[in-house]
């Protein structure tokens, strides 16, 4: 009972202290990372002549989590309100990425003179359509997301298809439209295919017969924080426009940094503290097993007179440490868990919790592993002889 009771201490001692720590650690490094710590913007005026070849050539980077580019903007209304308010759109390109955007569906065509109408047809019958965000469909009165919105200078419709919660690290782009990448083809030659000198992927950063199309903002992430910088300085080279006084990149390298270095300190506070707190518990059970090996002596030499192997004992003991150390290590952590929710605090990740857990039960058997084989060594004749 006392190896349960200092088992379940443990566990109890380390989820209130580290456990609190690394779960408020990972709150802390949540909310730095919906500031986007891990991207890079990269805005292009229109003499830059970004366009989304770049997209090709950021492709082979190792440390690029994810890429998206978005055109110039255009300001459309609602097709069904054309004197209402104004929400500028932007046509969106990406790499193939599950991130939270719009895959590059086809363009709507061309409206007649007539606009569209707000309701559109059955979903089955719908083409690729435009996302709105939520602000940008209350300004635009799309109360479910859904309708139609048009270009006053150009008269091109483009049907909406729902609305889209933009992530954190894009959402100085609201109030937006994000409509499908438009596709262009090039003219078509009267030569035959396989003319020397072209590839069949077509110009150098277009796929197949695509043209380049104009990118004014682009955003990248990093696969990690720590890096951002490098990451930055490879995007900022490979952009290939002639005058690199037509593009700004902001990146997130300082909050990137911090990052870091809160996730370095509260890690180091959080190990030592378990390691700590798992040292003593180990001294405590091998202590707590030597002097029941002691108090029981004669219990043991007289299993070794009945025949019992060296080995029996030792298992029999280590299986004993080890079943009174999975009760306290299960109580230990209900009972954690639920102060730790009853106080409001932030609770421990799953892994972490299944690793105090098991790190407690393996701590106490191998701290039992010396009693153990004191115990297996106990001689029989001296342990019964009667005084």
């Amino acid at each position: 009972m006392l190896t349960m009771a200092v088992v379940a201490a443990l566990c109890s001692t380390v989820l209130l202290t580290a456990g609190r720590t690394e779960g408020s650690a990972t709150a802390v490094l949540t909310s730095l990372d919906a500031s986007g710590t891990r991207s890079i913007i990269v805005r292009a005026q229109p003499a830059a002549a970004l366009d989304t070849s770049v997209l090709e050539r950021l492709r082979p980077l190792r440390d690029v989590a994810w890429v998206a580019a978005f055109g110039p903007a255009e300001d459309v209304t609602n097709a069904a309100i054309p004197a209402g308010p104004r929400i500028a759109l932007r046509p969106t390109y990406g790499m193939d990425d599950p991130a939270p955007m719009p895959a590059a569906p086809a363009p709507a065509a061309p409206a007649p003179a007539a606009p569209a109408p707000a309701t559109p047809a059955p979903a089955t019958q719908l083409p690729a359509a435009a996302v709105v965000t939520p602000e940008a469909a209350r300004q635009l009165g799309l109360a479910d997301g859904v309708g139609a919105v048009a270009s006053p200078s150009s008269g091109t419709v483009w049907l909406v298809g729902g609305r889209l919660e933009l992530p954190p690290d894009l959402r100085f782009l609201e109030p937006i439209v994000l409509a499908p990448a438009p596709q262009q083809h090039p003219p078509q030659p009267a030569a035959p295919s396989g003319t020397p000198g072209e590839s069949p992927a077509g110009p150098s950063g277009t796929t197949g017969d695509h043209l380049p199309q104009p990118v004014a903002v682009l955003v990248v992430r990093a696969t990690s924080p720590a890096l951002v910088g490098p990451v930055a300085a490879a995007v900022t080279s490979l952009l290939g426009v002639d005058d690199p006084t037509t593009v700004t990149v902001e990146t997130s390298e300082q909050l990137a940094a911090v990052r870091v270095e809160v996730e370095q300190q509260l890690g180091g506070f959080g190990r030592a503290m378990v390691l700590s707190s798992f040292g003593a518990s180990a001294a405590l059970v091998a202590a707590i097993l030597y002097a029941l090996v002691m108090l029981r002596r004669r219990d043991f030499g007289r299993r070794r007179a009945l025949g019992a192997a060296r080995s029996l004992v030792v298992t029999l003991l280590l299986a004993q440490t080890g079943m009174l150390a999975t009760l306290g290590a299960a109580a230990g952590i209900l009972g954690a868990l639920c102060a730790l929710a009853a106080a409001a605090s932030p609770l421990p990740s799953p892994p972490f919790v299944a690793a105090v857990g098991v790190l407690a039960v393996l701590t106490s058997v191998v701290a039992a592993v010396l009693p153990a084989f004191v115990a297996s060594t106990r001689d029989p004749l001296r342990e019964l002889r009667v005084p």
